[in-house]
């Protein structure tokens, strides 16, 4: 006597397995490429903070200004000196306060007006970090993520009479 089979046939399923693979690990890549993206984003905050605090620190103690427009502020020059990695500060970075400048540092005081012991300096130091993985701007819009870190210190060391 002949077994009847009574299950259903199954149709070939040849590629199933390939193709959800290949959708999986391509969520799962662009997961890790922007997790790396954000990463290095967070590094590079890191040094702009240590740099702007570097900068204030000096320019509390030491509160050099520049006599004219056309020295070279020491406080910019300390924030320039403070890392050459992640970020590279001699390069590229100007003195600059306006919100234009993609790269830039800025040092403004408030307080008297002349710069006295109990015044405030302000060092603001932005960058644009540069999105390392190419649909990775095109999902959020832009190759660039500005970054700008600012720390504000009081003058210490000069006593106006």
């Amino acid at each position: 006597m002949k077994k009847i089979d009574f299950r259903k046939p199954t149709p070939p399923h040849k590629g199933q397995s390939l193709v959800e693979l290949a959708l999986t690990i391509t969520i799962v890549l662009i997961l890790l490429a922007g997790a790396f993206d954000l990463g290095n984003a967070f590094l590079d905050y890191i040094a702009l903070r240590d740099a702007a605090q570097e900068g204030a620190v000096y320019g509390s103690i030491y509160r050099s200004i520049p006599s004219d427009s056309t020295s070279v502020n020491p406080i910019v020059s300390r924030v320039k000196e403070s890392s050459t990695a992640p970020i590279n500060f001699s390069v590229n970075f100007i003195e600059d306060c306006s919100v234009s400048s993609p790269n830039g540092i800025c040092v403004t005081f408030s307080g008297s007006g002349l710069n006295c012991s109990g015044d405030e300096i302000t060092v603001t130091v932005r960058y644009h970090y540069q999105i390392t993985m190419p649909f990775i701007g095109g999902i959020i819009g832009s190759q660039f993520i500005p970054l700008h870190a600012s720390v504000t210190n009081v003058i210490l060391t000069f006593r106006c009479e």
